[in-house]
C-alpha cells in the first residue's frame, strides 16, 4: 500500500500489528515478534528493498557484517567488531526508536530473497552525540550513511535504499 501522498517509487508503508495476521507480515518483513513497540510501525520501502527498524534478533546478521574484513576495511581498518560490542551498539540503537522513531538505524532486507544484506542510518547530533564528535554533522544536519554485505555491493543497492530515506526525509520530518 502507499501512504496517502506518496510516491510509488518510494512509499512508506504504516502497519499496525494488530491490521495485518502476524503469519503475513512475518513473511514480508522477518520476524516481528520482538519489536520494540506492537503500536505503529514504519518502513520505507523501495522498489527491491525494505527497511525496517533493528530487533534483537539481528545480532547474527550484524556480527556476520562486521566480521567481513572487506566490509569494515575503511571503517577501521577491517577488524572485526566484538559480538559484545555489537550487542551493547544493538540495544542502544533499539532504544534510540523510543525518542524518535523516524532516525536511526534500518535494517535492509531485500525484497526477492528476504534476507538481510546490511542497514542504513538517518542520524541526527540530537539522538546520536558521536556524530559531532566525529564531525559528521554538526548543528541539525542529518547524516544519512549504510553498510553493506560485500555481496550486494555494486548491484544499487546503497542508492535506492538512500533514495528511500531521503525521501522519507523530505516529506514526512
Amino acid at each position: 500500500p502507499v501512504a496517502s501522498g506518496q510516491s510509488s517509487l518510494f512509499p512508506v508503508l504504516t502497519a499496525s500489528i494488530d491490521e495485518a495476521p502476524r503469519s503475513e507480515m512475518s513473511t514480508r518483513y522477518g520476524d516481528l515478534s520482538d519489536l520494540l513497540s506492537p503500536e505503529k510501525i514504519v518502513f520505507p520501502e523501495s522498489d527491491r528493498l525494505i527497511l525496517r527498524q533493528f530487533v534483537e534478533n539481528d545480532i547474527d546478521n550484524l556480527f556476520d557484517l562486521n566480521s567481513d574484513s572487506e566490509v569494515m576495511r575503511y571503517i577501521n581498518g577491517g577488524l572485526p567488531t566484538s559480538y559484545h560490542d555489537i550487542k551493547e551498539s544493538l540495544s542502544k540503537n533499539i532504544a534510540a526508536y523510543e525518542k524518535n522513531a523516524d532516525l536511526g538505524f534500518w535494517v535492509a532486507i531485500e525484497k526477492t530473497s528476504n534476507k538481510f544484506i546490511g542497514w542504513f542510518h538517518f542520524l541526527t547530533t540530537t539522538n546520536f552525540d558521536y556524530l559531532a564528535e566525529f564531525n559528521l554533522v554538526t548543528g541539525d544536519e542529518i547524516a544519512l550513511g549504510y553498510r553493506l554485505r560485500r555481496a550486494s555491493w555494486h548491484k544499487g543497492f546503497a542508492t535506492e535504499g538512500s533514495k528511500a530515506i531521503i525521501a522519507k526525509g523530505f516529506s514526512e520530518l
